[in-house]
């Protein structure tokens, strides 16, 4: 086996990985395709969330829609956003890694589980993956493992329990986006839910903070949201945790053309909202026909300036002041339109949105904020 070269060597079976293999089962199943990830199993063990409008790669793989989504904080304000023709809308981690692995396996992509990649070494004709079993040896490498460090402006951790109630509980056309948000002595937080039935719900405890804890932390405070909710002996259907750098610096590219970085080491994640499975599957459409046309793997899109910038000073903003994000977070909500908000939060925000949402919010500790960005850029270069 260690005298095989593959033509690509994915590390990394998780959403990036797991998507550009997919895709390139599609279109270049002549390939010679191998997949290392150090996990034994794929379990159910988190959902990505998007809106869409119907036309997003993955139609056929959404489990749940939601055509409305609220944001709610501690002292009683509520806002409802309802639209019909954009959803909010979720993908389950078992119909996902299903669906990839069936094509995979039609393809005969070879998968390499339980076995952890270290080192890549260039050779003149090839790389060499030095992993904790035999080493690999491929023309290109796809590397998705996550970054070593979270060197990150804010870092959203979450907590959460899928849950089964006894009695209907839940409003299953409604989505908890951002619910009960409110500032403490360990900065913001907020209760997201999403309810699948009646009775059934993925309820998540979710921090912003600038330095990293354990996920496992927050489950104390999980357990108090779901007894203030009733909830406290309702079934456990399953669990699911992570973190989340939001304004992560950038990350220098490998020396080497023949490896590529993707997934959220490499820019996959929107700084300011920590969504990214959509991204994935747009970038693993365009690397994969890239591959299968004779082309080189592409990277991510490099995010547009104008964004970036908006959410390096939005996130700065919310590190200095998270007794006002709750505000900041309101403000938005009641100042778009559930379109206009679904567009922002899928990166087709129309400049009228964006001037819309500047408005919206206060200038001053805004502008404090553009400047410490400006500073921190100035002293970057």
């Amino acid at each position: 086996m260690a005298d095989q070269v593959y033509d690509l060597a994915i590390i990394g079976a998780g959403c990036a990985g797991l998507s550009l293999a997919a895709r390139l089962a599609e279109k270049a199943a002549h390939m010679k395709v191998v997949l290392i990830d150090p996990r034994t199993r794929f379990d159910d063990d988190r959902t990505w969330c998007f809106w869409t409008w119907g036309n997003t790669p993955v139609e056929a793989l959404i489990d749940t829609r939601w055509p409305s989504w609220r944001f709610s904080d501690t002292n009683g304000v509520s806002i409802v956003h309802q639209n019909n023709h954009a959803h909010y809308a979720c993908v389950r981690a078992a119909r996902f890694y299903e669906a990839a692995l069936k094509s995979i396996h039609l393809a005969g992509f070879e998968l390499r589980m339980g076995e952890a990649a270290s080192e890549v070494k260039p050779q003149i004709s090839h790389m060499r993956i030095m992993t904790d079993k035999d080493p690999v040896l491929a023309r290109l490498v796809l590397d998705t493992r996550p970054p070593q460090g979270l060197n990150a402006t804010l870092l959203q951790v979450f907590s959460g329990v899928e849950i089964e109630s006894r009695t209907d509980c839940f409003e299953p056309g409604q989505a908890g986006l951002m619910e009960d948000m409110e500032s403490d002595s360990e900065g913001f937080r907020f209760t997201y839910i999403l309810p699948f039935t009646a009775r059934r719900a993925l309820i998540e405890l979710t921090r912003f903070t600038p330095s990293s804890i354990h996920p496992g932390k927050l489950d104390h405070g999980l357990e108090e949201i779901l007894a203030q909710r009733g909830l406290a002996h309702a079934r456990v259907l399953r669990r699911e945790h992570g973190i989340l750098p939001m304004g992560q610096s950038s990350v220098t590219p490998p020396a080497d053309p023949r490896i590529l970085r993707a997934g959220s080491a490499a820019g996959a994640l929107r700084a300011a909202t920590g969504y990214a499975f959509l991204r994935i599957q747009h970038w693993a459409e365009a690397c994969a026909s890239s591959i299968a046309q004779g082309g080189p793997p592409i990277a991510h899109s490099a995010e547009p300036r104008i964004r970036a910038w908006m959410d390096s000073v939005f996130l700065t903003t919310i590190r200095s002041q998270p007794q006002n994000a709750p505000d900041y977070f309101l403000r938005i909500a009641k100042t778009l339109t559930p379109e206009a908000f679904a567009r922002f939060m899928s990166d087709a925000a129309h400049t009228s949105d964006l001037l819309r949402l500047m408005a919206a919010l206060p200038p001053m500790p805004f502008l404090a904020a553009a400047a410490r960005v400006g500073l921190h850029r100035r002293a970057a270069q």
